[in-house]
């Protein structure tokens, strides 16, 4: 359960509970005191919480206690979903989300006796959620309830309270009209300076576009010229999603609508298509500021002129994309704090690094928020270390000098191919090629074995590795590492227990 999430749910217990299990679901076997000190529960509570959650879960899951602690399975994944989602079913603030997103309002008296809530219970928890939601600069009006704000900001609080968060009991899906329409907008125009986007994604911005825009809570005021298209080419988009839309609905959407919609679409981008990255960026001139932090997040961020080169870009578009979002919204900035904490841990020098470069050049033009710079911060470290993946990391030679059993021998070697292959070149003497003198003498960057003696007798001087005999995932994980520093930061493999 994300921790956005869980700051709407007003059960207490209920909120343990799924903070237990998400520690259990990312580390199986913990201790009493690791759970205490990371969640800041009392060891006596999380005992009673752990007898509920064995009560409640009963055979979906395997929950034992040992010396060393306690140790989780999921025995059974899909009941277990299915009652952790139960747990939620009668969370008051999600139903009355629910409510709004409809355009379901009631005063407080009828929704109190909807919830079966006192009047006083009902306006404290309404109380409570204001102090999230005001992250989204979103209010919570009483007569009737609904949220008051900016009809961007309000999008964008359902589209990370559905979209990008885990499924519960009131999570909103598309239609099946909605996806039918997405399919033949897909079908009948292509915008190329749009980046590639998922078919739910997409789904999901248009569904709630319609249902806010058919419930009367529309968008008005979009900033003027953000981009400049043809003129055809906006006639032909306007009036294509007007036909598929009326196949289905007896409204059509205003032309700002339309216009939020694409660019919605045109501020996601991506570093796997350069094409459409480049027509991006030719839309219209760009604020000078633009040129200028590319290069010096180039000059700060990369090593060689290369990467420089190859990496300008997608650097480019992310900060074009940051002004356009800026522009619509501020608030279309910032993270869920779940993504902002894994960025964080995961990438934490980079992460301070990135955070001092947004704090001195867009967080003062355009004068953002401390929560809006840890947001452009925390995407520019994702986005750099993926084209550090993607398009910076050179490529390796790397040789395998294998001894011993012939299966094992090719078990590695189909090993290093399936996971190097694509990215490096690597090589295998064989009986008839080995000649270490040779060898010696070719510039590869890693050399790998498992026999000791070549390391003694022959290599000395050479960058290399002794794997096992048998190789271990540590002795894989030690060579991701030796090629790439970074390899190992988000994944690791792990020997298989039987």
């Amino acid at each position: 359960m994300k921790e956005f999430q869980l700051n709407f749910i007003m059960n207490k217990q209920t909120v343990r509970i799924l903070r237990i299990l998400n520690k259990f679901e990312h580390h199986a076997s913990t201790t009493l005191n690791n759970l205490s000190e990371v969640l800041n529960i009392p060891t006596r509570t999380i005992i009673k919480d752990i007898q509920e959650i064995k009560n409640i879960f009963n055979e979906s899951i395997d929950l034992s206690t040992s010396p060393s602690g306690y140790h989780f399975n999921v025995s059974d994944d899909y009941r277990y979903k299915e009652i952790k989602q139960s747990l939620l079913q009668n969370e008051p603030l999600f139903i009355m989300i629910e409510n709004i997103f409809f355009g379901h309002l009631y005063n407080v008296p009828e929704l109190s006796d909807q919830l079966h809530l006192s009047e006083s219970t009902l306006l404290r928890y309404i109380y409570k959620a204001q102090s999230f939601l005001s992250e989204f600069q979103i209010k919570l009006k009483t007569s009737p309830v609904d949220f008051h704000g900016k009809e961007i900001n309000i999008r964008h609080f359902f589209h990370s309270f559905y979209s990008d968060s885990d499924i519960t009991p009131h999570t909103v899906f598309p239609t099946l009209e909605v996806k039918e329409i997405t399919a033949k907008i897909t079908e009948k125009i292509t915008l190329k300076e749009c980046a590639p986007i998922t078919f739910e994604s997409f789904n999901y911005h248009l569904y709630i576009t319609l249902t806010r825009s058919f419930n009367g809570k529309t968008i008005d005021n979009l900033p003027d010229n953000l981009v400049i298209l043809n003129e055809k080419k906006v006639l032909l988009y306007n009036e294509i999603l007007k036909q598929v839309i009326l196949e289905y609905f007896d409204n059509d959407l205003s032309l700002e609508e339309k216009q939020y919609i694409y660019l919605l679409t045109l501020c996601k981008r991506s570093v796997f298509d350069e094409e459409s990255e480049q027509i991006f960026q030719s839309l219209q001139p760009q604020p000078k500021e633009i040129e200028e932090w590319t290069k010096q997040f180039l000059e700060l961020a990369f090593d060689t002129e290369q990467e420089k080169s190859i990496c300008s870009l997608y650097i480019r578009s992310f900060f074009f994309s940051t002004h356009l979002k800026y522009r619509l919204s501020p608030i279309l900035l910032q993270n869920l704090d779940d993504i902002t904490l894994y960025s964080k841990q995961k990438f934490p020098c980079e992460y301070q690094r990135n955070e001092a470069f947004i704090q001195h050049t867009l967080g003062e033009t355009y004068e953002l928020t401390l929560k809006q710079i840890e947001g452009v911060s925390i995407s520019l470290t994702l986005l750099n270390y993926t084209l550090s993946l993607v398009h910076a990391r050179p490529s390796k030679q790397i040789a395998f000098l294998l001894e011993g059993n012939s299966y094992i021998r090719e078990l590695i070697e189909a090993t290093a191919i399936n996971y190097l292959g694509t990215t490096h070149r690597v090589y295998f003497p064989n009986k008839h090629d080995t000649d270490i003198e040779r060898i010696k003498k070719i510039k590869f960057d890693v050399i790998v074995t498992n026999y000791s003696e070549y390391l003694i007798s022959t290599l000395t001087g050479k960058t290399t590795l002794l794997f096992d005999t048998i190789p271990t995932a540590e002795n894989w994980n030690e060579l991701f590492t030796l090629i790439d520093p970074n390899a190992t930061k988000l994944y690791s493999l792990k020997d298989a227990r039987r």
